[in-house]
């Protein structure tokens, strides 16, 4: 398999992504959702993959990887897009169909409609944030 740049660019892009999951997951450690609330308690964490986001940095440092540059706009259409498609699997016949039964969970149609034409309207808004950027 032959790649179309250098080898230090691969694993920049590589641990540049890994870095920023990791610091991403650590920064939502006091941060419960409405749907989502931690079982557990965050300490200890930070310290048990700080020797691996060291590591990360060292090896930046080191081999002088290239700086990655994350577009927070693509990312965030990234989670929109694949969100989008994760509600069609919602639709309330497919789900209906997927779990056997006679009806869906009452109000569901509605708040399924709402929160696809919400998605799709911040897919759009993001598009012309980008347009706008360009």
């Amino acid at each position: 398999m032959t790649h179309t740049h250098d080898p230090l660019h691969t694993i920049a892009n590589t641990l540049a992504a890994a870095e920023q999951r990791l610091d991403a997951v650590l920064a939502e450690a006091d941060a419960d959702l409405r749907l989502t609330q931690r079982l557990d308690a965050p300490a200890g964490v930070e310290e048990a993959v700080r020797p691996l986001m060291d590591a990360i940095r060292r090896a930046a440092d080191e081999l002088d990887l290239p700086i990655q540059r994350r577009s927070h706009r693509w990312r965030v259409g990234a989670v929109l897009t694949t969100t989008t498609a994760e509600l069609t699997e919602l639709e309330p016949t497919r789900l209906r169909h997927a779990y056997g039964l006679v009806e869906h969970p009452v109000g569901w149609a509605r708040l399924h409609g709402e929160i696809t034409d919400a998605a799709e309207e911040a897919l759009a808004r993001l598009d012309a944030l980008r347009e706008n950027a360009a």
